[in-house]
């Protein structure tokens, strides 16, 4: 039966042949309630049960009398919830589902529930299936919901946890051409790891997809020049940012000078660990002119101009596929 459903629990007594009983006086407990009832003239007794929901045993007793013996039986009397209440956890853009019966244990279709979901009212109708539904658009954290059935008048509660449908997202800084990745882990609408999902990522004006592992991760190689860039990772709308920096494995600094002979430029080279790279060739482009200059035991590079005028001069450092741009001025 369901919880306050005034159901009808009905005993029948008879005689050692299948003959109704009637007018006979019946001891029950219940519930730790002690009552007597009255056989109608079927043999029939009714009790209405009104109890929260759990497991009750009933006994009964018929004392007997000088033609007939005592008689005794007992059931268990299961009280089911009229509420069905959901997971407890939940991720931004799920759906919070409750599913409520009416006194027959039938879906309560089409009934004004009221539900108070993270400190709001609302006054919403359950649908064909005896459901109602929120969208849940809540901030990471833990909140509370009131739910009344409004044909058994039972209440319940429940604390949900919202959790980030997006973790593990971190800054990242990395040399140019190190193949590292921006790493993201993603969680379904109740806090699982979500598998084989798509994933979007944007950063430096493009967008990505990628799909999750097994283990609910997507990754995205970063393959750009040295800068820093914002990057964001999105699923199901929850929105997660982020900065990339690329080093440079060519390491140069625009310089200001007084005018002399010699000006000297320095650039210095590492891997894309950032460990120094020895006796390696840098090109230079100065004004329209090439120049190959090899590091030292210290990965550093030095490149003398001579009778610079006053002003204002470009200067290019290339190794691989990477060229730097940096500017010289005279005063």
């Amino acid at each position: 039966t369901i919880y306050n459903s005034d159901y009808e629990y009905k005993v029948r007594l008879t005689d050692e042949n299948g003959n109704p009983l009637g007018g006979k006086v019946l001891e029950y407990s219940l519930n730790n309630i002690n009552g007597t009832l009255e056989t109608d003239e079927n043999g029939e007794a009714l009790l209405n049960i009104n109890l929260t929901t759990g497991t009750y045993t009933f006994e009964i007793r018929y004392g007997g009398e000088k033609v007939y013996l005592n008689s005794s039986n007992s059931s268990v009397i299961n009280v089911k919830s009229s509420i069905n209440l959901p997971s407890s956890n939940y991720t931004y853009g799920s759906k919070y589902i409750v599913s409520l019966l009416d006194k027959d244990s039938n879906p309560l279709v089409n009934q004004t529930v009221t539900i108070v979901f993270a400190g709001k009212t609302y006054n919403l109708n359950t649908d064909g299936n005896g459901r109602i539904i929120i969208n849940n658009t809540l901030k990471p954290g833990t909140y509370k919901v009131t739910i009344k059935n409004p044909d058994t008048l039972e209440e319940k509660n429940q604390t949900i946890k919202v959790l980030k449908r997006i973790t593990e997202n971190k800054n990242l800084v990395m040399y140019y051409g190190a193949g590292s990745s921006y790493k993201v882990r993603v969680y379904d609408d109740y806090g699982r790891i979500a598998k084989n999902v798509t994933v979007k990522f944007k950063i430096n004006g493009k967008t990505y997809s990628r799909r999750t592992n097994s283990n609910g991760y997507a990754y995205l190689k970063i393959s750009l020049k040295p800068k820093k860039y914002a990057i964001s990772a999105s699923y199901k709308g929850f929105v997660v940012k982020n900065n990339v920096t690329v080093k440079s494995t060519v390491i140069t600094k625009n310089i200001t000078k007084k005018k002399a002979k010699t000006i000297k430029f320095t650039a210095k080279l590492v891997n894309s660990k950032g460990k120094i790279l020895k006796y390696k060739y840098i090109k230079f482009k100065f004004k329209s002119k090439i120049y190959k200059r090899k590091t030292n035991s210290k990965g550093i590079v030095t490149l003398s101009l001579k009778n610079l005028k006053r002003g204002k001069y470009t200067v290019y450092s290339t190794y691989g596929k990477l060229t730097i741009k940096n500017t010289i001025r005279i005063k």
